[in-house]
């Protein structure tokens, strides 16, 4: 399947399915604290880990067969010049996503409004998840490097309504449109890690990007939460703003790298 339209399919697939999850997971989680229990949420994300992380270690149908032949590189897969792409512009998108989780929050309870930050996230996943089925379900004449790029700078642009949506009515289109280039995002970086790297490299350069991510992510939540704590949750959304553009600065340098091999 590689190299094939499918394989950007299944990635659409993926990232639908995760933004579906950010969808209800807020509403779930907000129905268990607010019927049953304050920590009801937390058991609640506890037991469907748990759960889903067994039935996936136990379930043998999709395991893929060992190969007979290793094909291995002895050159680390983050030496491919367009994978150290694709991971700086993902350590920038991480942080849109860390960003995007502590200011929604900042921002609800700045305007009043606390119980909205769930509601607010979920439009982002929303967002999110339209856009991926749409991306998986069309046939793109772009090549792949073009639509990265594209989908980076949609995403850039996707955090500028953040920053002067004053009251949680203007901010739930605002938050649907910040996620509108997530999924296209991931699902272009994911296939040009696929088409960069050796075979025998995959693993590693995906666990490069999703690393890339969850710095990203850490660093983003961290300087959102010191801007709101000192600036209020309207300004944290200037964290997003940057770390955007700091992301189409990377994309846009390195996109000669993001051709395959």
């Amino acid at each position: 399947m590689g190299g094939s339209p499918a394989l950007e399919a299944a990635f659409a697939l993926e990232s639908t399915l995760d933004e579906l999850i950010f969808v209800l997971g807020p509403v779930l989680v907000t129905a268990l604290a607010l019927g049953v229990a304050p920590g009801a949420g937390l058991l609640g994300a506890l037991l469907l880990t748990t759960v889903g992380s067994l039935a996936l270690a136990l379930q043998r149908r999709t395991e893929p067969t060992p190969a007979a032949v290793w094909d291995r590189s002895d050159t680390p897969a983050i030496r491919t010049p367009g994978l150290q792409v694709v991971v700086a512009t993902f350590v920038a998108a991480g942080a849109i996503f860390g960003t995007l989780d502590v200011a929604v929050v900042a921002f609800a309870g700045q305007v009043g409004s606390p119980a909205a930050a769930g509601p607010l996230l979920a439009l982002v996943a929303a967002g999110s998840l339209l856009a991926g089925l749409g991306y998986g379900t069309r046939s793109w004449r772009w090549p792949l490097d073009k639509r990265f790029l594209a989908s980076v700078v949609v995403l850039w642009a996707g955090t500028l309504p953040l920053v002067f949506a004053p009251s949680v009515a203007l901010m739930a289109p605002a938050a649907a449109l910040a996620g509108v280039a997530i999924a296209p995002t991931l699902i272009g970086g994911f296939t040009l890690v696929q088409k960069l790297v050796p075979a025998g490299a995959l693993t590693e350069g995906l666990n490069w990007t999703i690393t890339a991510l969850g710095v990203g992510a850490a660093v983003g939540a961290w300087t959102a939460g010191l801007i709101a704590d000192s600036a209020g949750g309207r300004t944290a959304f200037l964290a997003a703003v940057v770390a955007g553009a700091t992301a189409v600065v990377v994309a846009a340098c390195g996109r000669s790298r993001l051709h395959a091999r």
